[in-house]
C-alpha cells in the first residue's frame, strides 16, 4: 500500500511555507460542505499536519523513507495528535456507538458553539477532556483542535 501523500491529494507545493500550506488547506476546507464530514476531518489532518514545522518534518521524512512504514490513514492521525481512527463496532459495542454523539477531532475557523439539550457532553482537547452538564452551552475558540462526545443519544445543535 503507498504512502498518502497530502502535497499530491491536495494539490500543494512542496516548497511553500506551512503557514501558507495551512492557509491553502484551511480555504479548501470552508469551500466544502460542512456535513462531509470525512473530507472535513482528511483537509483539518493535512492542514494540522503540514501547519506545524515539527510535524511536517516527521511527514515528510516517512514520506521520503522507503523503508519507513506505511502512511495511512492512522499514521497521519498520530502524526497529527488525533485519535486514530477505530474499525467499526460490533455487538453491545456497536449497539452503544449507534446511541452516542460524537464528532470528530476537528477545529472551525469561527469556533464552535454546542448546545447538549438532554445529556452531558465532554469536549477533549490537547489540554484533556471536560465535561459539561444537560441543558448547557460550550464554546470552543476558533482554530482550536477539538472533539466532542457523549455516551447516550441527545438532540443537539451546533453552530
Amino acid at each position: 500500500m503507498p504512502h498518502i501523500d497530502l502535497y499530491q491529494a491536495y494539490g500543494l507545493d512542496r516548497r511553500q511555507p506551512p503557514d501558507a500550506l495551512a492557509a491553502q488547506l484551511a480555504a479548501q476546507l470552508n469551500s466544502i460542505d460542512p456535513r462531509d464530514t470525512l473530507s472535513c476531518n482528511r483537509i483539518d489532518t493535512a492542514r494540522v499536519i503540514l501547519g506545524d514545522p515539527a510535524r511536517r518534518a516527521r511527514y515528510d521524512a516517512a514520506l521520503g523513507d522507503p523503508a519507513a512504514p506505511v502512511l495511512d490513514e492512522a499514521a497521519l492521525a498520530t502524526i497529527a495528535g488525533r485519535p486514530v481512527p477505530t474499525a467499526p463496532r460490533t455487538g453491545l459495542a456497536g449497539a452503544f456507538a449507534e446511541t452516542s454523539f460524537h464528532l470528530d477531532a476537528h477545529s472551525r475557523r469561527y469556533g464552535q458553539l454546542l448546545y447538549a439539550a438532554t445529556r452531558a457532553v465532554a469536549a477533549t482537547t490537547t489540554a484533556g477532556t471536560r465535561a459539561s452538564p444537560p441543558n448547557r452551552v460550550t464554546w470552543t475558540p476558533p482554530g482550536f483542535d477539538h472533539l466532542h462526545h457523549s455516551l447516550w443519544a441527545q438532540q443537539h445543535q451546533t453552530d
